[in-house]
């Protein structure tokens, strides 16, 4: 297993949801948290997508309000807006793709995803209708039965996913339901303690058999964890969430069971170094990673491939990879992991500010005579020579000094390329 300098750390769980285990009380608090760019005074739940490690949530209410994705490390990853008034929010397995219950008679909708599995304000409606127990519900998928449940003042409300409608109604039976988060309830999907709802009072997460609804444990959280009265609790990649509202507007994680929790890790870094985007990373990993995948994109948003560099056979802790002529701005890079089970594991997004050579490299002196030196220019760098009608004069690589003979030119004025950008220089 490989060193690292922790900069991802991906909390990638394929455990079997159907187990038996453990349940912890007091409950852990853990430092991931998701926090919102913004004020928000409510949000519904939160989504875990386990194909592109990625959480999602949103705030309650109208279109317009943001719609967030955040990485497995809590870092956020694009801001766009609900483009529909949202309640709930899950992410359906069998479907791979995330859905919502909306306001009241709205309906159920999925969320569109872009190429990064980020999501976006577009939509569309599953089923419309008033398919929840009342107009503030916030549901949460059942992947084992293929159901959407509700919570209601005592009863846990249970829709087919297939066609919306209601397949019973169970009462939530053999603990005190008076201080009850309105409107919120998780779906675990552990033996006999499947589904949780919260008593804000307590801090205590409350656990019932989804056969009988009969209660089976609980687990307390500390007494700093936040207590929302409505909305604001959610289960997701085996930790259980509980919102606090503006000004802070973020959601705090917890374990809950004892359920082990693998760890990946890639550290992506790199730099400027003359005209190219040195990238360098290590992983930390239980399983060999056969390959990596660097990607490159302008915007942060669309990625494409730059390269494939296998995994190193001989122990080699540091991957290399030199980005040559990089677009001045911004540059973003991230590195896919394929491990020998074929399983894909996604860095943390590196963002390095490229400067156009015109201004990192000066020519001089301008006018030359018979050499010119770039500042900044390593000895043996390619080159090319072009006059001002656009033809090719001369190309090369650079002296050891990292100067550029003249000899061979007229007087002239010239174009020296080192990159897409140009540097005009006088041959007198």
């Amino acid at each position: 297993m490989k060193k690292i300098t922790l900069v991802s750390l991906w909390l990638v769980c394929f455990i079997s949801l159907k187990a038996q285990f453990p349940v912890i009380s007091p409950a852990v608090e853990t430092a991931l948290t998701l926090t919102f760019p913004i004020s928000v005074s409510n949000s519904g739940n939160v989504a875990w997508n386990p194909s592109a490690n990625l959480y999602y949530s949103c705030r309650i209410g109208n279109a317009v309000y943001p719609l967030i994705t955040w990485n497995a490390l809590g870092v956020q990853m694009d801001y766009d807006t609900t483009g529909q008034d949202s309640r709930g929010m899950w992410w359906n397995a069998s479907l791979n793709q995330l859905e919502r219950n909306c306001f009241s008679s709205v309906g159920w909708a999925k969320i569109n995803l872009d190429a990064n599995s980020y999501a976006e304000n577009t939509f569309s409606i599953l089923f419309s209708g008033m398919l929840q127990p009342n107009a503030q519900s916030v549901g949460t998928y059942d992947p084992d039965a293929n159901q959407v449940i509700f919570y209601n003042a005592g009863n846990c409300y249970k829709y087919d996913r297939t066609t919306g409608l209601l397949v019973s109604t169970l009462a939530l039976t053999g603990a005190t339901l008076t201080t009850i988060t309105a409107n919120g309830i998780v779906y675990t999907g552990v033996t006999g303690a499947e589904i949780g709802i919260y008593d804000y009072s307590a801090k205590k997460v409350l656990l019932f058999n989804k056969t009988t609804g009969v209660f089976s444990a609980s687990s307390t959280l500390p007494a700093t964890a936040p207590g929302p009265t409505t909305y604001g609790i959610g289960y997701a990649n085996n930790l259980f969430w509980v919102y606090k509202t503006s000004p802070e507007s973020k959601w705090y994680s917890y374990r809950i069971f004892d359920i082990p929790l693998p760890v990946y890790a890639i550290a992506l870094a790199g730099n400027q170094i003359a005209n190219a985007n040195y990238l360098h990373w290590t992983v930390d990993a239980d399983e060999p990673v056969v390959s990596f995948d660097l990607q490159h994109s302008s915007d942060g948003k669309t990625f494409k491939s730059i390269a494939s560099i296998p995994g190193s056979s001989d122990g080699s802790e540091v991957y290399e990879y030199m980005h040559q002529f990089p677009a001045p701005g911004a540059n973003y890079y991230q590195v896919i992991s394929t491990d020998q089970q074929g399983e894909k594991h996604t860095s943390d997004i590196v963002c390095i500010t490229s400067e156009s050579l015109s201004s990192v490299l000066k020519v001089f002196p301008n006018p030359a005579d018979e050499v010119i030196s770039i500042g900044g220019l390593a000895g043996g760098m390619s080159y090319t020579i072009y006059d001002e009608s656009g033809r090719q004069i001369a190309s090369g690589n650079s002296n050891p000094d990292g100067t550029i003979s003249l000899t061979d030119l007229p007087s002239g004025n010239y174009f020296l390329y080192l990159a897409s950008t140009p540097i005009r220089f006088i041959k007198q």
